[in-house]
């Protein structure tokens, strides 16, 4: 890994301090708000330009950049912003060819985002954790398998901002961070040639193709994750996933890089002489230097869905790269559990299951969903707003798994549309039904199990923007309909 300052926020400090710093997005999901914190405490002068207006914001908020920021721009983005400027902080929803990023760069002014200025001043280790799918559960997972026996810190693109963990009293300085990164936010990473001591890839897939022009464009963001290891890093990879493991190999080979060490996991025993975890005979089980070991056993876990127990041994992958014991390993295996949005069930009720898979946007992510559920009577609520994705293997699994499809209908909502004209080409256009509104989709998946019951399923496989604010969003409205209708 490229050496860190590791200074903590003296190391912030004795950089920022004094120095105008612009922020350029102030962000929903707490990134702009803990920067401005951060800055805030190391003596810098604030400058906050923001796309949206000043109306969009409320009372509480305003009144806290009111009181931090000392210019505020509302409503777009202007050269004339960077005027006297030192640094300029992005937000990840800020996209890299930014016509303003671009005015920086040749302005001189360095462009920074909060994980690259995590990443240099964090005084621990580093877990970082990216993928297609998987990387919210495994990052809560690997947080509770190290939390075991020491201290932890889980932020990142969970909704928690990571650079306020640098402020006095905010997280242990000695503690392990494990950063959920997106791929937004591993661009930031590649420019600054910086990656984790400790790195975990759970799978790449095609997404976010609305933002990037190829599939290959968008795993080349994912690859700053691993192309700045060192030899004595580790990069933790599942071992059946070829093109993810090919891919990986082929960028490090054409950027002659040295690679990490690798752990491997898997839902089958891995190969004599592979280190990492998979689950065998209803044990999860761990290798490391050739010595092998019998972790915990799958019917001890509150993880119960085969994703999440794949997931969970990605998370013992990242015990055995720090060097918790095995006894603390299972402890925290056992005291894992699934994340809220990513298959989560929200009530059991009159016989139906409600499950909120909200997070899952992406048509892999939903199809491996839906998939686990085949043995159930199934409604799936599905669509939305796509991503330039292909959802042929979405509604192949619909077909061969769901009695029901309640496709989510908006005019901005293409993917309900592409979604519906292939499962009629498969011939199963009578499962499929349309509502306007999630609790019109929630109504009609119950009505159509009827006193039979079984599982309603929201996995929309696509974006939400139309209908909802963002997934979670969608999620929080799912989640808060089913528990007022059916909840206790």
């Amino acid at each position: 890994m490229t050496e860190r300052e590791r200074g903590g926020i003296e190391a912030a400090r004795a950089e920022l301090a004094d120095a105008t710093v612009c922020v350029m997005g102030y962000g929903d999901h707490g990134g702009g708000a803990g920067m401005v914190d951060l800055l805030t405490a190391v003596g810098a002068r604030i400058v906050l330009t923001e796309a949206r207006p000043r109306e969009a914001f409320s009372a509480e908020v305003l009144a806290r950049i009111d009181r931090d920021v000392a210019v505020a721009h509302f409503g777009g983005h202007d050269d004339s912003h960077l005027d006297g400027v030192d640094v300029l902080v992005r937000n990840p929803a800020v996209r890299f060819g930014h016509p303003l990023l671009a005015a920086a760069r040749r302005r001189g002014i360095p462009v920074e985002m909060e994980m690259t200025l995590f990443f240099r001043w964090w005084p621990g280790r580093i877990v970082g954790i990216t993928g297609t799918k998987g990387k919210s559960t495994t990052t809560t997972l690997a947080d509770a398998v190290l939390g075991a026996e020491r201290p932890t810190l889980k932020a990142g693109n969970l909704r928690v901002s990571a650079i306020r963990a640098l402020l006095p009293g905010e997280a242990d300085p000695e503690a392990v961070a494990i950063i959920e990164l997106s791929s937004f936010q591993l661009e930031g990473l590649g420019e600054s040639r910086r990656s984790p001591e400790v790195a975990v890839v759970t799978n790449l897939d095609e997404d976010h193709l609305d933002v990037y022009p190829t599939v290959e464009d968008y795993w080349a963001a994912k690859a700053s994750i691993w192309l700045h290891q060192g030899a004595d890093d580790w990069l933790v990879l599942p071992a059946d996933d070829a093109a993810t493991v090919g891919y990986v190999d082929a960028s490090i080979a054409a950027a002659g890089a040295t690679g990490a060490r690798r752990l491997l996991f898997a839902d089958r025993r891995l190969d004599d002489g592979v280190d990492g975890a998979w689950t065998e005979d209803g044990r999860l089980r761990a290798r490391l230097d050739g010595v092998e070991h019998d972790v915990v056993g799958v019917d001890e876990l509150q993880v119960r869905s085969e994703i999440a127990v794949l997931d969970l041994c990605a998370a013992v992958c990242v015990g055995l790269a720090e060097g918790e014991s095995v006894a603390g390993m299972a402890a925290g295996c056992r005291a894992a559990r699934e994340v809220a949005d990513r298959r989560e069930v929200v009530v059991v009720a009159d016989g139906i299951t409600f499950v909120n898979d909200t997070t899952a946007t992406a048509p892999r992510a939903a199809t491996a969903t839906v998939r686990s559920f085949a043995h159930e009577r199934l409604a799936v609520i599905a669509g939305g707003k796509a991503k330039r994705s292909a959802f042929g293997a979405f509604a192949d699994e619909l077909a061969a798994s769901a009695d029901h499809v309640v496709l989510l209908r908006h005019p901005n909502y293409d993917a309900s549309d592409e979604i519906a004209a292939l499962l009629a080409e498969r011939g199963v256009a009578d499962r499929v039904s349309s509502a306007s509104s999630l609790a019109d989709a929630v109504d009609a998946a119950v009505a159509l199990l009827g006193d039979a019951g079984g599982v309603v399923l929201l996995s929309p496989a696509a974006a939400s923007f139309g209908l909802f604010t963002n997934e979670f969003d969608r999620g929080a409205q799912f989640r808060a309909y089913v528990t007022e209708r059916w909840g206790a």
